[in-house]
């Protein structure tokens, strides 16, 4: 199997993980992860916010390489907004625009660590 095609199927299984536990996962799985993680599920978190970040760093990364970090660039910051909003209409979950923030600066932060990485290990 050819590299691209592995980067390939490790970015669409983590998009997959990434929207279902940060969008739709049920209730009981959000209260656990939240008391495993420290938060509060209610209250205004920085450290929240950050993991945010570093979760869509990783899908900019993981975009980028998969398909290109122009395509990465309409992909994972539209995905994380799109994630954060719908988040709206979901019962248990609360919108949040320092998440929706952390979701769009981690995806640009993800295809520029990219763009990076490529340039010094020209990969």
């Amino acid at each position: 199997m050819k590299f691209k095609t592995i980067l390939t199927i490790i970015f669409m299984v983590y998009t997959i993980l990434l929207v279902y536990y940060s969008t739709i996962a049920p209730w009981r799985l959000v209260e656990k992860t939240a008391a495993v993680m420290g938060g509060s599920l209610f209250a205004f978190d920085p450290g929240m916010s950050f993991r945010h970040m570093i979760a869509y760093s990783l899908e900019g990364l993981l975009a980028s390489a998969a398909l290109s970090p122009t395509d990465a660039i309409f992909v994972a910051i539209p995905l994380g907004m799109f994630d954060e909003s719908i988040q709206a209409f979901v019962p248990w979950r609360t919108f949040d625009l320092h998440d929706l923030l952390a979701n769009v600066t981690g995806s640009a932060l993800g295809v520029g660590l990219y763009l990076l990485l490529r340039k010094r290990w020209e990969i």
